[in-house]
């Protein structure tokens, strides 16, 4: 649907807006990332947030945390995310639609504290059709790899949220690479499923 590079704040809250498109079943992702554990909820519309999955805390590259939200409000909204101290916040939004309207089906999370270009990092998809987006943060500016499409990232700052740019199918392993300046690393990968599909039948009574 849309993708947003919010950039970073100094402070206690980071504020930027991200338009939703009108299509049904919508669904949006928040990624952020502060060098501490300090975030403590986003909002999208003042709409409350639910998290995902955050990582654990690395020295030089922080925390990275994902949120969703099911039927986002379509248009121009301001997504405001909320930290404890006041810290450097980074964050983006992306959004979709033909979503199931639930909790992303799975979520992994990881550090890698030895310098590395790139990262390939894996998850298992449970529905067919499901696509995966994964939030990164590494040392400077971040491309896509096999199995990713960048959505959108800091210029510079080495943040970004990636997806597998179509449906998986059928379920199962899928791979995503990232690539980056030799550093250290902290991802949150999780997928997402299509609507179920109904299946509507008619009996006629003669």
């Amino acid at each position: 649907d849309a993708a947003t590079n919010g950039g970073y704040t100094a402070g206690t809250t980071h504020t930027f807006s991200h338009t939703t498109g009108s299509g049904s079943n919508r669904f949006l992702f928040v990624g952020a990332n502060t060098i501490d554990d300090t975030i403590t909820g986003i909002t999208y519309n003042s709409v409350a947030m639910t998290l995902v999955a955050k990582t654990a805390d690395q020295a030089n590259i922080g925390v990275q945390v994902l949120y969703y939200l099911a039927n986002p409000s379509s248009g121009a909204n301001n997504v405001v995310i909320t930290s404890s101290v006041s810290v450097t916040i980074q964050g983006g939004a992306v959004s979709y639609t033909g979503v199931a309207q639930v909790v992303p089906e799975n979520n992994t999370t990881g550090i890698q504290s030895t310098d590395s270009t790139s990262i390939t990092k894996s998850i298992t998809t449970i529905a067919n059709n499901a696509w995966t987006i994964i939030v990164v943060q590494n040392a400077g500016n971040t491309t896509a790899g096999a199995g990713s499409v960048l959505r959108c990232s800091g210029s510079g700052l080495g943040y970004a949220i990636l997806d597998s740019g179509s449906a998986i199918t059928p379920a199962g392993s899928y791979s995503m690479t990232v690539n980056g300046n030799n550093g250290k690393w902290n991802w949150v990968l999780a997928s997402f499923a299509p609507p179920v599909a109904t299946n509507l039948s008619q009996v006629m009574i003669i």
